[in-house]
């Protein structure tokens, strides 16, 4: 695994139940996400540094495809939440990841009552707008109350009115989680990812 991810493969999954995966060569970090392949936190943590450390490399859309393969892996380590959709369309968006809770715990996203969590990831180094936010919150509005909480990835931060639009949407059963570069590389970084995430979350909520 650690070989694979040095070289930053593309690997094919042969799967006999689900053909949809057979001959599509991915990310050997999505295709883990996929499968549903636990790691051990050391394991997880020793890839998402070697991947970490060329996040910035490539062209934008290089850049972009390698955060949200690392968020897909991460995600996926995480025991409530399965990827269920990448890059997903409809007749009128784009989402980047579509998290599902497949697991009843205590952890704060399990009180949103809603099966999905969207996540949206941005690898540039100019800041999250307010657009941004706005169009997001969007997607939470639009999908027939299945998703209260988002999550948006921005390694190049967040304006101040791309936070203020945020807030003002507080009243509502909809929660968008923003989260920095620093707070990635301390959730990337963490023993507990699930813990870490969930500290992130409860944050968010309680803005």
């Amino acid at each position: 695994m650690e070989l694979l991810v040095g070289v930053d493969a593309d690997v094919i999954v042969l799967d006999d139940y689900v053909t949809t995966r057979q001959l599509d060569p991915k990310s050997v970090l999505v295709a883990l996400a996929d499968v549903e392949a636990p790691v051990s936190p050391d394991l997880r943590r020793h890839i998402a540094k070697v991947i970490w450390s060329r996040i910035g490399e490539g062209t934008s859309q290089e850049k972009g495809r390698r955060l949200e393969a690392l968020l897909a892996f991460t995600f996926a380590q995480i025991r409530d939440l399965k990827v269920v959709e990448r890059n997903y369309r409809n007749e009128t968006e784009e989402i980047d990841l579509v998290l599902q809770i497949d697991n009843f715990s205590s952890r704060v996203w399990q009180k949103s009552g809603v099966p999905f969590i969207l996540v949206e990831a941005k690898n540039r180094s100019d800041k999250a707008s307010q657009p941004m936010v706005s169009t997001l919150i969007t997607k939470l509005q639009t999908k027939r109350g299945t998703a209260r909480i988002a999550v948006l990835v921005s390694l190049g931060g967040f304006t101040d009115d791309a936070r203020m639009q945020e807030l003002r949407f507080s009243t509502q059963e909809i929660c968008v989680v923003m989260i920095d570069r620093a707070q990635l590389e301390n959730m990337l970084a963490a023993d507990d990812v699930d813990a870490e995430f969930e500290i992130i979350v409860r944050q968010a909520m309680l803005r």
